[in-house]
């Protein structure tokens, strides 16, 4: 897989999004509130993606951050999260991701005869490390910072207490 960040990377990366915690809103300017309402629905459908697309940015996501000793991107729902992101984004940010997801689609298609999600975990890895790595950038910063902004996340972000930097839930700049 290109670049693949540990998970302990992402969670020095993660460190800034304790801000967005603190301050009681998420990315798009949507109250924490009405989000953890929305993702959090008992019969949820996408708003923004359609249903192949969100069933492929759960399979990327979960490539990104697996479940291991702790909870995964998917257990996070962070694909919910995405989708909600989504909703608020310019139309050029949209296409560019449902464009993202439809480029790695085709290439599953061509190499594999299948669609991404029906590939195997060693198919999908491969198909990302010739994927563009501009979108795989974009999809793994996305899936990170929203993942330690779910509970899951800063659970696993605190989970050896806080991150160097951090002093009472602010982040604090290093020089």
């Amino acid at each position: 897989m290109p670049n693949t960040i540990a998970r302990r990377e992402l969670l020095k990366m993660a460190s800034a999004t304790l801000v967005g915690l603190t301050t009681g809103r998420l990315s798009g300017g949507l109250p924490r509130e009405l989000v953890e309402n929305v993702v959090n629905a008992d019969h949820w459908t996408p708003t923004f993606l359609n249903k192949k697309q969100d069933e492929t940015v759960i399979v990327l996501m979960d490539l990104i951050i697996p479940r291991t000793d702790t909870p995964g991107a998917k257990d996070a729902k962070v694909n919910r999260y995405v989708d909600l992101f989504l909703t608020v984004k310019d139309a050029e940010e949209q296409k560019a991701f449902v464009a993202g997801l439809a480029r790695l689609d085709d290439s599953a298609k061509q190499t594999y005869q299948k669609e991404f999600v029906k590939c195997t975990e060693s198919e999908q890895t491969g198909l990302l490390a010739h994927s563009d790595s501009e979108f795989f950038t974009q999809v793994k910063t996305l899936t990170s910072l929203i993942y330690f902004n779910t509970p899951e996340g800063y659970k696993e972000l605190n989970k050896f207490g806080p991150p160097k930097g951090v002093v009472a839930g602010t982040v604090v700049c290093e020089t």
